[in-house]
């Protein structure tokens, strides 16, 4: 069957392209190219400098014409920034703002699952989404700690070149790890950095608030919230338009029952939000709009992200926050039906985990102190 043809309405940014695949590839260009993510991955950079480098090094070894590189929600799969290039925007909304939340999010999560890097298609929709502008060729890896995705990598080739090499999807399963807790690091320390800024922080700053139409358009929005807007904009096409990742969220919940859907995600400033989503009921003409309310995260609140952060156990965590909200070891152990001595198992191997010793220590760096450079991830040798 010959392949579609592409529409000429859609044009792609012009990138470094490759020659049917074949690259010249040698041992001391992969140790190199292993180095400078084992590096980055490693330091105390932010997520974007990570992905930004992890790309590049990529492309010495795996070139593709496009690929998407978002940050994930753990939580709910749902992407809280996209990094990408090569993409036509037609392509890039069909994927943001209709595939990823009502199907493709789901892909990811069972990929992270999995701890696999993967050539297939996730579904037939985004086969026949990527055909038609032109791409025939993909590889996938969810990057996720403990089953929990932090992020995803999506290559795209054309048709008329050649498929990923079993070589190319060797290195990226090598590096998958590396990366995963590299992106996990950069949540943690972007969290510790906003907990030490904030530590003088006398209030809490407001929520804002937006309506948006059924076109995902900004009807109304509060002050507050062109602001907060601006700080999450990591990924928006222009200051007056939603970041993806916002449309992606009211895109899930307009096709979640009515549910409200929530996403907690960090702006630029390195402020945390909780960003939530839900419709208004139909006006006379039964048209419905969402109500977007982009809410700051307190000290208080972030804290608690910390727990997950770290590597705590989902038991482990609960006995933590109860200790901080002052329970004894005695009532923990009533309230969860486990023995007193298995509270404390959950306490030092939380402790040990975080590195420190005691539940004071304990508390003290979860909850109290979050500075950042207690927090920072050792460098990678070499």
């Amino acid at each position: 069957m010959a392949p579609p043809v592409r529409s000429p309405a859609i044009t792609r940014p012009s990138i470094p392209t490759f020659q049917g695949g074949l690259m010249t590839w040698t041992a001391s260009l992969e140790r190199d190219v292993l180095r400078g993510i084992r590096r980055v991955c490693g330091a105390p950079v932010d997520s974007m400098t990570l992905r930004r480098t992890v790309a590049r090094q990529l492309e010495r070894l795996v070139p593709s014409e496009a690929y998407f590189f978002p940050m994930l929600d753990p939580d709910t799969g749902l992407m809280t920034d996209v990094l990408g290039q090569g993409a036509p925007l037609a392509l890039k909304r069909q994927f943001l703002t209709v595939l990823y939340p009502t199907g493709e999010a789901e892909h990811i999560i069972d990929l992270a699952r999995a701890n696999d890097v993967t050539l297939a298609h996730s579904s037939p929709r985004f086969t026949a989404t990527i055909e038609s502008v032109g791409f025939g060729y993909e590889m996938r890896a969810a990057f996720s700690v403990d089953d929990e995705p932090w992020g995803f990598w999506c290559a795209l080739r054309e048709r008329r070149g050649s498929d990923f090499s079993d070589r190319e999807l060797a290195l990226v399963r090598r590096i998958a790890p590396c990366v995963s807790r590299g992106l996990r690091a950069a949540v943690l320390l972007s969290t510790a950095e906003q907990l030490s800024n904030s530590a003088d922080a006398p209030t809490p700053a407001m929520p804002g608030v937006l309506l948006v139409d059924g076109r995902n358009r900004i009807v109304h929005r509060t002050s507050a919230a062109a602001e907060q807007v601006a700080d999450l904009a990591v990924d928006a096409l222009s200051p007056e338009e939603l970041p993806w990742s916002i449309v992606g969220l009211i895109e899930r919940q307009r096709r979640g029952g009515g549910d409200a859907a929530e996403l907690r995600m960090p702006g630029r400033s390195g402020r945390w939000y909780t960003v939530r989503a839900t419709l208004t009921e139909p006006d006379e003409m039964a048209r419905t709009h969402s109500v977007v309310v982009i809410a700051p995260l307190t000290r208080a609140e972030l804290a608690p992200l910390l727990t997950r952060l770290w590597g705590l156990s989902p038991r482990e965590r609960e006995v933590v926050s109860l200790v901080a909200r002052g329970f004894s070891t005695k009532a923990i152990a009533a309230r969860m039906s486990i023995s007193a001595y298995t509270v404390q198992d959950h306490l030092d191997h939380a402790s040990e985990k975080v590195g420190v010793r005691g539940r004071r220590e304990l508390l003290a760096k979860l909850f109290f102190d979050g500075y950042a450079a207690q927090l920072l991830p050792a460098p990678a040798p070499g």
